[in-house]
């Protein structure tokens, strides 16, 4: 029998958990937790660290906005959920965030997760452990 997954994104401003579900009644389990300094220092590394009075050629980060970064966290956070798919396939998409993430990672979101997304609810709820969230979602059979 086919068991359909579903992947619970809880995001905030500063760090992003996963949770899976392996049908309706099964429960969620923790999968991992990244932070938004995580995403950026790995981000820095790609492109590369500079040193104070590196010659002008050299390239060198610009001061970001807060906005920008937001929107930074909310396209590495659409990356993880692409590679997500790819390599621990999921059916179903949920996510919770506080309105201002929320907003930007739909915006993130390609084509292809979107159309995975089946509830979204504007609420931050990180700290909310596992057995209390489906109690949050009005398709708490979902969980």
């Amino acid at each position: 029998m086919y068991e359909t997954v579903t992947l619970l994104v809880l995001a905030n401003e500063d760090r992003v958990r996963f949770l899976e579900n392996r049908g309706a009644g099964r429960g969620l389990t923790d999968v991992f937790t990244v932070t938004r300094a995580e995403l950026e220092e790995a981000r820095e590394e790609e492109v590369g660290r500079i040193a104070v009075g590196a010659p002008p050629h050299v390239y060198e980060r610009r001061t970001r906005t807060e906005e920008r970064l937001r929107e930074i966290f909310a396209s590495d956070l659409a990356e993880i959920l692409a590679e997500r798919a790819c390599s621990a396939p999921f059916d179903r998409l949920v996510i919770a965030a506080p309105p201002r993430v929320l907003s930007l990672l739909r915006a993130a979101l390609p084509r292809t997760m979107r159309r995975r997304l089946v509830f979204d609810i504007e609420r931050d709820l990180m700290e909310v452990p596992a057995e209390g969230l489906p109690a949050f979602f009005t398709r708490g059979t979902m969980f």
